[in-house]
């Protein structure tokens, strides 16, 4: 299928089609606005009002719901504000993977306002070093919620 633009609308033209047949017409402005803007951190918070009591993540060895997720996660995210994280810093995460760790990790850095930079727990540590210097990460996050602090003014463990 070729598209093209003819008199402002966009039209899509079939590879079976032959010369004086129609052409079929595609809108991408015709039709239902699009839905409101959202974040993840939007859509995880009408999962918790929406399912708060229901079981989110179980990893053999922690179990929470999504209302105890939420929770979690977002005193992760206070601590991260309280040590200076927020919107545009990035943050290593270095936490087992498919633990209920890692989520919490994730979902905290992102309801702190960053971004997060995963790597492997079993990445070679001058690799995970390269990653974060070449991120720029604020912060690294790491196994039983450690947080070091990694910008200009030194590091410091939070």
């Amino acid at each position: 299928m070729a598209l093209s633009v003819s008199e402002g609308k966009l039209q899509a033209h079939g590879d079976e089609l032959t010369a004086g047949q129609p052409t079929r017409r595609l809108s991408l402005l015709e039709g239902a606005p699009p839905p409101p803007a959202r974040t993840l951190g939007d859509v995880f918070a009408a999962t918790v009002a929406e399912h708060g009591d229901r079981p989110a993540l179980e990893d053999g060895f922690c179990r929470l719901s999504y209302a105890e997720l939420d929770s979690e996660a977002r005193r992760l995210a206070a601590r991260l504000a309280a040590a200076g994280i927020g919107r545009g810093d990035r943050v290593g995460v270095r936490v087992p993977d498919g633990t209920c760790e890692l989520y919490v990790g994730v979902l905290g850095v992102l309801l702190a306002g960053a971004a997060y930079v995963p790597v492997d727990v079993a990445d070679p540590l001058a690799r995970v070093e390269e990653i974060w210097r070449e991120a720029s990460v604020a912060a690294v996050l790491g196994a039983g919620g450690a947080i070091e602090l990694r910008r200009a003014r030194g590091a410091a463990a939070v």
